[in-house]
């Protein structure tokens, strides 16, 4: 049978499925707009089984090259691979097997995502062909664009705000934060292409895909998006080009910074303003314990310290996925939320601290690798690489939910593809 399969058609096949992943949500949305009324689509089920489907694909792509697995080369798919064991000793010893499999009915973070998951990262290391991941590149941010201008299509009004937080908002995308880890993605990449190759699609879709973020009013997202933008400045001057073009980019994040807001009220100064204050009631409840700072960060420090208090009871697998509510009903705290709304609390809570561990080393692998092969770094390899590191610094404020978390790990596996293919003299 895989005689008459060729790996030009795997790749085919697995672009065209991530293609889908990023139009649906353009047609959820225009369906929207037209009926008003929510598409009755089961969204999750497909992500699942285009997840599933890659995993097949990828393990005919490696049988057609005919390549044996090198501890050395395929270091970080190894990482992998354990993280995912690790995590379903977790989910089979956990005392709710059940939601620790599926998940809840919201977002649905049970161990099937994380094989979708991981299908969707092994679809990444398919399309690993220039030409496809110039034309991956061109679609996501053409579809970001699309998006983001439906996103603000009313009868009534161009700009209504309140869509943002209703729940059929962009088609799939439940509140407004989870838009938002979704929009720093095309932010990101848009950004970095148009830094590299100065075309006026890209520009486009920076200016477009950045004016919604702020507007989204996501801080978390703002946060990583700032940092992210200053880590590239810090490239390119360690690298002296393209300095014309990243100052243009620089300047339309801060003008949007500056004058983007919802009503008289600007958006950006008032969330930090909101941080600041909040910071001041962390950095005092640490020093006083009878100060109260679980409401900072629109509960963010109480989900962080409740949750952080329960690892220590089930260190090694966890309470499994979706069960933190076990852990939380043992010690008599009952936080605003199950969910910590920080990925790596969440790992330890759920999985146990070497699976935050996996993942951390998992990450930090590739970041370590490209920050040796910084000289030799293409444009595509700068993209995914900031796409990475700004998501992954939004995941530190906010939740996982399989809408999202799709887009995330189809970048992450070209990411690794590219890691896997570099030429490093040092180790790591």
């Amino acid at each position: 049978m895989l005689d008459k399969i060729n790996i030009k058609n795997v790749k085919k096949i697995s672009f065209i499925s991530l293609v889908y992943i990023l139009v649906i949500p353009i047609i959820l949305n225009i369906i929207y707009l037209i009926t008003k009324q929510k598409v009755d689509y089961s969204w999750y089920e497909s992500i699942i089984i285009v997840g599933i489907l890659n995993i097949i694909l990828y393990i005919i792509y490696f049988k057609l090259q005919n390549k044996k697995i090198s501890f050395k080369k395929h270091f970080p798919f190894i990482i992998w691979f354990i993280f995912m064991i690790w995590c379903l000793i977790s989910t089979l010893i956990s005392n709710n097997k059940l939601d620790a499999f599926l998940g809840d009915t919201y977002l649905k973070n049970g161990y099937l995502s994380y094989i979708a998951y991981s299908g969707f990262m092994l679809a990444g290391m398919i399309i690993n062909d220039k030409k496809i991941l110039k034309k991956f590149c061109k679609i996501f941010v053409v579809t970001s664009i699309i998006l983001s201008v439906l996103s603000f299509i009313d009868p009534n009004t161009l700009f209504f705000s309140e869509r943002m937080s209703k729940i059929d908002f962009s088609g799939i995308f439940y509140n407004s934060n989870h838009y938002g880890y979704y929009l720093i993605i095309g932010v990101v990449m848009s950004m970095i292409l148009f830094i590299y190759e100065k075309k006026l699609l890209y520009l486009i879709g920076y200016i477009i895909t950045l004016f919604t973020l702020i507007f989204n009013n996501t801080l978390g997202c703002y946060i990583a998006l700032l940092g992210t933008l200053i880590l590239v400045i810090i490239y390119i001057l360690i690298t002296k080009k393209n300095i014309i073009s990243t100052m243009i980019v620089t300047v339309i994040f801060i003008m949007m910074s500056l004058f983007v807001t919802k009503g008289s009220t600007n958006l950006v100064k008032q969330n930090l303003n909101g941080l600041f204050k909040y910071s001041s009631q962390i950095i005092e409840s640490i020093k006083d314990d009878s100060i109260d700072a679980s409401k900072a960060g629109t509960n963010r420090w109480g989900l962080w310290t409740s949750t952080l208090k329960i690892i220590k009871n089930r260190p090694i697998f966890g309470y499994g996925m979706n069960n933190l509510g076990e852990g939380f009903d043992e010690v008599g705290i009952y936080p605003e939320s199950t969910n910590p709304h920080n990925q790596i609390i969440r790992l330890m809570g759920e999985n146990g601290i070497i699976s935050a561990i996996l993942f951390l080393l998992f990450h930090g692998y590739l970041i370590i690798k490209l920050l040796l092969n910084y000289k030799g770094l293409n444009s595509f390899n700068l993209v995914f690489t900031f796409i990475i590191i700004c998501f992954f610094a939004s995941s530190l404020f906010g939740v996982a939910a399989y809408y999202t978390e799709v887009y995330y790990y189809m970048c992450l596996g070209i990411l690794v593809n590219m890691v896997m293919s570099l030429k490093c003299k040092e180790k790591v």
